[in-house]
């Protein structure tokens, strides 16, 4: 996905952004990377601790305080089916990663009179197991 962004995720409130991340997911494809940049978080960067407090006062932003105690890692994962990858901070930003799963479909193909189901995975390699006759 290109394009510049609407607004950042912390202008918006925490229904608002859950709604935005699943969107974000929905149109993914499959083995795709979602990559979020923002501001930090509680607990990225220790000696920016108190900056993060003064921040919404100092700038206005009446749903960054809710932003920043936010786990995206777990909402990504439980109500997006996104996998979070990695995050990194620099200076007072956060980088965070998350790859849309490939599903794993079994086919039934037919070999020397067993069944063999072949099941692709995530790295595009084929499992094959015998079932039997």
């Amino acid at each position: 996905m290109a394009g510049p962004p609407d607004r950042r995720k912390a202008e918006r409130p925490p229904k608002v952004r859950r709604i935005a991340l699943r969107e974000c997911a929905r149109v993914l494809k499959p083995g795709a990377r979602l990559v979020l940049l923002d501001s930090l978080q509680h607990g990225d960067q220790h000696d920016y601790e108190g900056l993060l407090e003064l921040f919404p006062g100092s700038y206005h932003e009446p749903y960054y305080s809710s932003y920043i105690k936010e786990d995206f890692g777990s909402l990504a994962a439980s109500e997006c089916g996104l996998k979070f990858v990695r995050s990194a901070t620099f200076f007072l930003a956060k980088v965070m990663v998350f790859d849309k799963p490939r599903p794993s479909r079994p086919v039934r193909v037919a070999q020397r009179g067993n069944w063999a189901r072949t099941r692709l995975t995530s790295s595009r390699r084929h499992e094959r197991t015998i079932i039997g006759d």
